[in-house]
């Protein structure tokens, strides 16, 4: 659910960045009708809880109600392109790599600290 904010290694994005659910660097970021942006699976979760008690599906900011096959969009390219200039600290222990936002989820998958990482027997 997020990207803990104590992995960020640069002064851009302690601030402004967090998914307001999980309170962690957004992840998979998608923005609503009415500007507030969330992790993917956050708010992926919150519309879940909604439509299983029955109620709206609002904002958890500001209350208001949106249609999630509609109103949830990506971001839009200047909070990607601000997203970009983030640098992380790989998340895996032994591993000292610093790398940008958009390269984070493809190093965790490939870093040879990854223990659910497959490896090809050479023999």
């Amino acid at each position: 659910m997020g990207i803990d904010r104590e992995l960020i290694a640069s002064e851009f994005g302690k601030e402004n960045c967090a998914c307001n659910i999980c309170t962690q660097l957004v992840e998979d970021a998608v923005v609503l009708k009415c500007g507030h942006f969330y992790c993917k699976k956050c708010i992926g979760e919150k519309i879940m809880e909604a439509e299983q008690s029955e109620k709206k599906v609002e904002c958890p900011e500001c209350d208001h109600e949106f249609n999630p096959s509609e109103d949830m969009k990506p971001p839009i390219p200047f909070m990607r392109n601000a997203l970009s200039f983030i640098k992380l600290k790989c998340s895996l222990s032994g591993c000292a790599q610093i790398v940008t936002y958009d390269n984070f989820t493809t190093h965790i998958a490939g870093c040879s600290f990854n223990p659910d990482m497959e490896v090809e027997c050479k023999h």
